[in-house]
């Protein structure tokens, strides 16, 4: 009872009728939540996308008496304020509706409500090449010789029966170019994926190009084939790409392959996070409205077997969709080798970067397939360092350091082939000494392949 007249007498002594103490104690109720929020994050508002954390300064003398301590206390009080996430999305929410504009600089509003991500545009008026190469000559002249190292790897693999397949994905510039806006000046340079896909014609390499297979299903069919807010291929579309694949290694192979059974589930507005992820990048206040799409799921057929196959695949995000589905499931053993660097794996001991990874020999030698899957921007890397990755462990593993050297003497004691050596090295942008390592190996590789 004592307490109870203590809170009442309080309240009385705080005039609460007074307008001005009413905004008085909310404004201070305000101030505590922002505060609890800063110290606990009691309410989830994570921001979407890449976050740059303050890097962290200890506290010393030096550190003090430079500034550095403090600089980095105040972007810390800043990135940690309660709310911070929720005042980020209310900017960009306003910045959206009332100025029809977007706040992260690495999304593209296009025509018709249509998003593209700016990597992508700056690929599809020439930036990109022009930041790479210079010139368009430049880009042609990189691509033969990429195409070139990879016929020498190729010609490795097969020693172990080892095939391999280009897969190629279309961005959404290439696909979409209609919504793109209208200061974007379309077809500036011959695009690069084009171009690979003529090398790999030429060079009669094995090689799926879907930039042409859905430009002729977006002329047939009315559902789209990305989305106004994703920047890879929908959801629904997997199962298409996944059935195509199977159908392409098991004509390479010889292999019966599962059957892939799809099945439409109707249509949803939830769009999963793949489908909606330059909506998210943009961090708004209120989720966007979206058309429906399908829901398309897959299966692989009743009684189907994986097939005795090892696929090891080299690529970008676009493969990410496939390691989680009943496409991997297909093969015995199969390795994502993420951009060259990051590993995904069927063999749970695998994951780690793929410099640091130990077992490279052992991946690349055992793999029926070894598929490349890349979008055009991928194009750009030099199929991401993969060539010397494999090359170096072959050589590790197979050939010894004196059975190299007695090649390469034997190429440098025959003016002819020493003199196109070294031409080849020069084309190719390496040292003399590392191109006839390349070629001892090759001749090595070639010599076992007759025995």
């Amino acid at each position: 009872m004592r307490n109870n007249r203590f809170i009442k007498s309080f309240l009385n002594h705080l005039h609460l009728r007074d307008p001005f103490n009413r905004q008085f104690i909310i404004i201070i109720i305000i101030s505590m939540l922002v505060v609890i929020q800063g110290f606990t994050h009691f309410i989830n508002l994570r921001l979407d996308g890449y976050v740059s954390l303050p890097q962290k300064v200890e506290l010393n003398f030096k550190t003090y008496c430079d500034g550095s301590y403090m600089d980095y206390l105040s972007k810390a009080a800043k990135f940690n304020g309660g709310f911070r996430e929720y005042f980020i999305r209310a900017y960009n929410q306003a910045q959206y509706s009332l100025y029809d504009t977007t706040t992260n600089n690495n999304v593209v509003k296009g025509k018709d409500g249509e998003y593209y991500l700016k990597m992508y545009v700056d690929e599809a008026i020439g930036k990109t090449a022009e930041g790479f190469f210079g010139s368009v000559d430049s880009a042609r002249q990189n691509a033969s010789e990429c195409v070139a190292k990879m016929l020498i790897l190729i010609d490795s693999l097969k020693r172990n029966g080892t095939k391999v397949l280009f897969v190629s994905a279309p961005s959404k510039t290439a696909l979409y170019p209609e919504f793109l806006p209208d200061w974007v000046i379309k077809d500036t340079i011959p695009c690069l994926q084009g171009l690979y896909a003529k090398l790999y014609e030429k060079e009669n390499l094995e090689h799926v190009d879907f930039l042409a297979y859905f430009k002729k299903m977006k002329s047939t069919e009315k559902q789209r084939i990305y989305t106004k807010f994703g920047t890879h291929w929908a959801d629904f579309v997997v199962p298409f790409v996944a059935d195509s694949l199977l159908r392409k290694i098991e004509d390479m192979t010889g292999v019966d392959m599962p059957d892939v059974v799809i099945s439409n589930n109707g249509t949803t507005t939830k769009y999963s996070n793949g489908d909606k992820e330059l909506e998210s990048q943009m961090n708004l206040l209120f989720p966007l409205n979206k058309p429906a799409l399908p829901k398309n799921t897959f299966k692989l057929a009743d009684g189907a077997q994986k097939s005795n196959l090892n696929l090891l695949v080299i690529g970008d995000s676009y493969f990410n969709q496939f390691i989680h589905s009943p496409f991997v499931e297909c093969f015995a053993n199969w390795d994502f080798w993420r951009y060259n660097r990051e590993i995904a794996s069927s063999t749970p001991t695998f994951t780690n970067s793929v410099s640091a990874f130990s077992s490279k020999y052992k991946v690349i030698s055992r793999s029926d397939i070894v598929m490349f899957f890349f979008t055009t921007r991928s194009y750009y890397t030099g199929y991401y360092g993969f060539y010397e990755t494999a090359m170096e462990a072959l050589r590790d593993k197979d050939n010894s350091h004196n059975e190299i050297q007695e090649v390469i003497e034997t190429i440098k004691a025959d003016e002819n082939w020493y003199k196109a050596v070294k031409k080849q090295a020069k084309k190719r942008g390496i040292s003399i000494d590392r191109c006839l390592e390349d070629n001892a190996i090759w001749v090595i590789n070639h010599r076992k392949d007759k025995q």
